[in-house]
């Protein structure tokens, strides 16, 4: 009896530790994943605010991948080759799992394959989508261009609060298209001590050493997650949402115009930092932003070329002729970061201790990166603020 009780608690503990270890093993490759993704984006759009999800775009790519085959499947998800199928469907359900509003923030995910209706779709394969992504995989008649940029705007309109507006153009479809990836996320947090309105300031903020726009900064003096790296040249600040499980750090460099060589070094600056609390002085920018981004072009930067050819394999998806192949992927973000951090949310407040109190300085009135970040799930939002937007 003890002996079978003993080899029951062994089992549990071996397959703990093979799921911790391909938690593990996927928040890697998910962080290589993010590297590479912001890397593209950011050459491709040199002079521009954006905000990108990294994660949420491999899920869209997931989706994809489950009905792929030899070098399409390959090139859509080389991180993930060392996975199995089943695998992969554990992990994404729980990833996408975490993707759901609780206290303290909303989160709003749409993820949707749209594949025309010429093709006949593989049960099989819609039952895969249905179970790890909580997507949708739907066929549509591509052919009616406007009718379908409409239905499609005004379904994730409704689907994100009404946030992510206008996610596709005529100009990114036509009657010839096949396959359409399609992502959005809004992301709505509560902080867990807010900044005082009352304390808010119109303040310049320098585009560059020559221009300066004027920002509304919220300002607060009080603990704070921080980290200096001298190495890097940067200033790390870490800010909760209510719940503790999602925060927002802001990564501002030492030097006014110094993000620059920040983004070439991002896997430095991405690797897991040891704060400490700390008294800082903050003030950081009001802002809101909602990016759209053609991913088609990022992904064939990063050598991801056979899905969006007339030789790639989505068998597995269909088996119609000709072959199905992607046409474009597409994702839109949108983010309001306020003094509440979200309308009539309730919280306590910053601002609690002396203004003679000693604090470390961190002053964000020039360009700095930022992301948002699960604390089992990873990155989820990253971007960078260059200058406010009207």
């Amino acid at each position: 009896m003890y002996r079978l009780l003993f080899i029951f608690c062994l089992y549990l503990l071996i397959k703990n530790a093979e799921g911790s270890k391909l938690q593990i093993n996927f928040f890697d490759a998910n962080l290589n994943f993010t590297i590479e993704f912001y890397k593209a984006v950011m050459y491709q759009n040199p002079n521009v605010n954006f905000l990108i999800s990294p994660i949420a775009a491999q899920l869209s790519l997931g989706l994809a991948h489950f009905g792929a085959k030899g070098n399409t499947a390959e090139e859509l998800s080389p991180q993930l080759q060392k996975f199995t199928n089943q695998d992969l469907k554990h992990l994404y359900s729980s990833v996408s799992s975490r993707f759901k509003s609780k206290s303290g923030y909303k989160f709003d995910l749409v993820n949707t394959f749209f594949i025309s209706k010429k093709y006949r779709i593989s049960k099989e394969y819609l039952e895969w989508a249905k179970n790890p992504f909580g997507s949708l995989v739907q066929p549509i008649n591509f052919e009616k261009v406007k009718t379908t940029v409409r239905n499609i705007n005004t379904w994730v309109r409704q689907n994100t609060d009404h946030k992510v507006n206008n996610i596709l153009t005529a100009t990114d479809i036509d009657e010839k298209t096949t396959a359409l990836l399609l992502n959005a996320l809004y992301f709505q947090g509560y902080w867990l001590r807010q900044f005082d309105p009352k304390k808010t300031q119109r303040m310049s903020f320098y585009k560059n050493c020559e221009e300066t726009a004027l920002v509304d900064m919220m300002i607060a003096k009080d603990t704070f997650n921080y980290y200096a790296d001298d190495e890097l040249g940067a200033q790390f600040l870490e800010i909760p949402f209510k719940g503790h499980s999602v925060s927002m750090t802001i990564v501002l460099p030492r030097t006014k115009f110094g993000l620059h060589n920040l983004e070439a070094r991002i896997a430095d600056v991405l690797v897991p930092k040891n704060y400490e609390e700390d008294i800082v002085d903050v003030m950081i920018p009001k802002f809101r932003i909602g990016y759209k981004l053609n991913m088609k072009s990022t992904l064939l930067a990063m050598n991801v070329h056979t899905p969006f050819q007339c030789t790639a394999d989505f068998s597995g998806i269909s088996t119609s002729s000709p072959p199905l192949h992607l046409n474009e992927v597409i994702q839109k973000t949108y983010v309001e970061i306020n003094e509440k951090g979200a309308t009539n949310a309730k919280a306590f407040s910053y601002g609690a201790l002396s203004p003679r109190s000693k604090g470390t300085s961190f002053v964000a009135n020039y360009p700095f990166l930022y992301y948002f970040k699960h604390k089992v799930s990873g990155i989820f939002f990253i971007g960078r603020y260059l200058f406010p937007e009207k």
